[in-house]
């Protein structure tokens, strides 16, 4: 036989994408529960950042004052 016929192209078409979709759903897992944790880097640089606005609004605010 030559070529696949019409239902063997269907059947092996979905066990590629079954096998695809079974090797990369782990990745996948994994991927989004490191998205989800929080590091104290993050906290620490968004504590920063308030400060940072903060300073600037300030020196503004004291440079219009005099």
């Amino acid at each position: 036989m030559a070529s696949f016929s019409q239902i063997e192209q269907v059947e092996l078409q979905v066990m590629i994408e079954k096998g695809i979709e079974k090797g990369i759903s782990p990745l996948l897992r994994g991927f989004s529960e490191c998205k989800e944790r929080v590091y104290y880097s993050e906290i620490i640089g968004g504590i920063g950042y308030i400060f940072g606005i903060m300073g600037i609004a300030l020196y503004f605010k004291a440079r219009k004052n005099q």
